[in-house]
């Protein structure tokens, strides 16, 4: 740190442009209290009038990330999922744990071979797992899985949820299906375009709402995963890799360290970078 002038000295002049809740970036450098902090950020401020700016006490829990043992040696980890008391783990080479605790980890035969597993989800008392070359699964109890017809073909399934007593798979190509009980899956339009550009990366329910996010910021949302409406993401030609819902709030995360929140439709810029203050445990964002 250091006292002194912002040494970025770029802060958008166009502030009368700004409304509560935009997001100002400053870019190396930005003023905490009375020093600079050298780092690149992005700063979280609310407009009190047309000139003047004070940071918000937005807090967020600080997460404390303990190391344990996936048993997956070197192996990526694309997929974990909670269900019925059971942690569910799967990713490259069709490998796939489970954990009572997420300390110990065993491991299954997914059945997948070496195949890799993109997702996996757990709803209406079932395990799914969805991967390459249209590949998909399920199970009652994450030990003994069943190879089902995904109707992707050779594409990939990137994303599997359950929602409403339905399920709803999405992959490459904007291929999107549906089943009432993973085993019988009906082929929706997802409105993504049908190009290898056109994946639909993550789908999920929440609040009466399914919501879609893939390739180059492309988010769509349907009330029933069958009719899906085009929504703007503001993730501009980034591709978004996740989203999800809970605590009355979807989000939705991508490339760069994008990250999106919303309370309807995805739709308000978050920081791509952000500092935090330590505070006990509590992290005021600044």
């Amino acid at each position: 740190m250091n006292n002194g002038t912002n040494p970025a000295n770029n802060y958008n002049t166009s502030r009368n442009n700004y409304k509560v809740g935009d997001v100002v970036y400053v870019k190396p450098s930005v003023r905490l209290g009375k020093e600079w902090v050298s780092t690149p950020i992005a700063v979280w401020k609310t407009k009190k009038n047309a000139n003047d700016f004070y940071p918000t006490q937005a807090m967020i829990t600080l997460l404390t990330l303990t190391p344990q043992t996936s048993n997956f040696g070197a192996t990526y980890i694309n997929s974990v999922a909670f269900g019925n008391n059971l942690w569910v783990a799967g990713g490259y080479y069709g490998q796939i744990r489970t954990s009572t605790d997420a300390v110990t980890w065993t491991t299954q035969t997914s059945n997948f071979g070496t195949t890799t597993i993109s997702s996996v989800a757990f709803g209406n008392n079932l395990w799914v797992a969805g991967g390459h070359y249209g590949h998909l699964r399920t199970s009652t109890d994450a030990v003994t899985w069943t190879t089902q017809t995904s109707n992707f073909g050779a594409t990939r399934v990137l994303s599997v949820a359950f929602g409403n007593n339905l399920w709803v798979a999405g992959g490459y190509y904007g291929q999107i299906r549906t089943s009432t009980d993973a085993v019988t899956w009906t082929t929706q339009t997802s409105n993504f375009g049908d190009s290898w550009e056109d994946s639909i990366h993550s789908v999920a329910f929440g609040n009466s709402l399914w919501v879609a996010g893939g390739s180059s910021g492309k988010i769509r949302t349907s009330t029933d995963a069958v009719t899906w409406t085009t929504q703007t993401s503001n993730f501009g030609s980034s591709h978004i890799n996740s989203v999800a819902f809970g605590n009355s709030l979807w989000v939705a995360g991508g490339y760069d360290g994008q990250l999106r929140t919303s309370n309807g439709v995805l739709r308000v810029a978050m920081p791509e970078h952000s500092v935090a203050i330590p505070n006990s445990n509590t992290w005021y964002l600044q």
